[in-house]
């Protein structure tokens, strides 16, 4: 499959999200001879770094934020709000045959209200795993933010979930046995826990 980014796809199978290290871009990407457009801000993210199948992946946890959370303006926005998710709805609720119903505010507008949105916003809100992450973005920039302005930007991090085995299809760049991600492109990560979805918009 030929793309005009730089980069070449990968499939890979991660065990568990879970299991890696944190690393800062700077001293992954010298290894790569890539620097992130040279901008001191994106230099000095993070990366999470993680095996599979012999090979070291690196990727950096903004496109892991924007990947899993940033996917509209709504979840972006509330991405930095404390308990950014519960703005988002008024109730919400699961019983023990698996149904779940989700009582949206009015801060989620109809024109992005689809089956696919609310199925991904139930698995986010539901999984507490995935939720307890989502919340660390604004709760790990706060902590950065108070100890004081940084003059190359504030980097993102996110608490990693705990997840079954998926499949991940990324685009990258390969030295040796060490590939960096530069971007994560789809993955079958997100596996909400209920079978039934009723939603309401007030």
């Amino acid at each position: 499959m030929q793309t005009q980014k730089r980069g070449t796809l990968y499939e890979i199978q991660v065990d568990n999200l879970k299991n890696g290290y944190i690393s800062k871009a700077i001293n992954v990407c010298r290894n790569f001879n890539y620097f992130l457009y040279k901008k001191p801000v994106l230099m000095n993210q993070y990366m999470w770094s993680f095996q599979s199948g012999g090979i070291t992946y690196h990727t950096p946890q903004t496109e892991m934020i924007r990947a899993l959370f940033a996917i509209n303006k709504i979840l972006t926005n509330a991405l930095l709000r404390p308990n950014g998710l519960d703005f988002l709805v008024n109730k919400v609720s699961i019983d023990q045959n698996r149904k779940a119903a989700i009582n949206f505010s009015d801060e989620i507008p109809g024109t992005i209200m689809t089956d696919d949105f609310a199925r991904y916003f139930g698995w986010l809100y539901l999984h507490p795993e995935m939720k307890q992450s989502y919340s660390s973005v604004q709760s790990n920039a706060y902590a950065m933010m108070i100890n004081g302005p940084n003059l190359k930007g504030t980097p993102m991090k996110m608490a990693m979930p705990d997840t079954d085995e998926f499949n991940l299809t990324v685009r990258g760049l390969r030295k040796n046995n060490e590939i960096l991600i530069l971007e994560w492109l789809a993955s079958d990560l997100a596996d909400p826990p209920f079978k039934e979805l009723n939603i309401q918009l007030r």
